[in-house]
């Protein structure tokens, strides 16, 4: 869709329903699938926290599997805002006036990894962002995390 009618759907869903446009996808580097058209654009209630829209994403993965067949596991899935974690008990309406694009919606990626910027710069301002946000929120059994190639796993 081009900018215009993003803005407009965008102005649509913060006036007529009084929500926040949120679009999830899976970020590039993830195994996760794709949100179907119709899930990846959410209305996200102006009173929710970080961590409700990440359970709603979780379950609509869940339920994908689930309807294809496959087993649903619970697993990690971390939420970007930009480059930094999405912290889960952040109210949804700092983390919009915060992080929301020139179009009015505010764009997340999910994975089921921890990626960590290479710059060393981004890195050590995104590590301590992003771990702060984990270790605070205490929503993790283990994780992986992603630093250049290597792939660190927490248990």
């Amino acid at each position: 869709h081009d900018f215009e009618s993003r803005r407009a759907r965008a102005e649509w869903i913060l006036t007529a329903k009084n929500c926040f446009p949120v679009v999830c996808e899976a970020a590039t580097s993830s195994n996760l699938p794709m949100l179907p058209q119709n899930n990846f654009l959410k209305a996200v209630k102006k009173t929710r926290v970080g961590g409700q829209l990440k359970d709603w994403v979780r379950h609509d993965l869940v339920k994908m599997k689930t309807e294809a067949g496959q087993t649903a596991s619970r697993q990690n899935i971390y939420f970007f805002v930009g480059s930094s974690l999405l912290n889960t008990f952040a109210p949804m309406t700092e983390v919009y006036d915060q992080h929301k694009s020139a179009d009015g919606n505010l764009y997340l990626t999910y994975s089921e990894t921890l990626e960590i910027a290479e710059s060393e710069r981004d890195a050590q301002k995104g590590v301590c962002e992003s771990f702060k946000a984990l270790l605070h929120s205490q929503d993790f059994a283990d994780f992986t995390l992603k630093v250049g190639s290597e792939h660190i796993r927490v248990h």
